[in-house]
Order: C-alpha cells, then sequence, then structure tokens
C-alpha cells in the first residue's frame, strides 16, 4: 500500500485500521515514520555520494580515513600543548 501511495486519505486509513485491527491514528503515524525513514535513507545515501566524490576530487588515491584521523588528533594534540 505505502508504495502506491504514502499519503494515505482519512478514508483509506479507516479501511487499513479495520483491517488490521488498529486505531486510525496509529495507521497514520505508520505512514509518517516510513516516509520519514525512506527520506533519511535517500538523504544520507546523497550526502555520502556527494562526500565521498568530493573526498576524491580533493585528495586523489590518498587514504581518507587516514587522513581524517589524522587531522583530528592533530588538532587536539595542538589543543593540548596551548594549555600546558
Amino acid at each position: 500500500m505505502f508504495e502506491s501511495k504514502s499519503r494515505p486519505e482519512p478514508e483509506m486509513k479507516q479501511q487499513l485500521a479495520d483491517e488490521i485491527g488498529l486505531e486510525p491514528r496509529q495507521v497514520a503515524i505508520w505512514f509518517q515514520n516510513r516516509r520519514a525513514r525512506l527520506k533519511t535513507k535517500q538523504v544520507e545515501k546523497e550526502c555520502s555520494l556527494g562526500k565521498l566524490q568530493k573526498l576524491k576530487n580533493q585528495h586523489g588515491n590518498s587514504d581518507l580515513r587516514h587522513h581524517s584521523e589524522s587531522s583530528q588528533y592533530g588538532r587536539f594534540e595542538d589543543m593540548g600543548t596551548d594549555s600546558e
């Protein structure tokens, strides 16, 4: 049902609720949660692909995870040095 209509009308929510033994509000919340999960997965996928491509363009074939960790630790080490 979700694949064909992710925002059902109140009548459809009532029908679904009757069929599965829930309140219409519970059905509405299920659809809302499902839409949110779908959107989150799409955004995560787009961000991951975009960030990966951006990092590849900036750093070429270097080990990006290692570079990120080294930069992060460097900042903490600098902070520790300044406080002494």
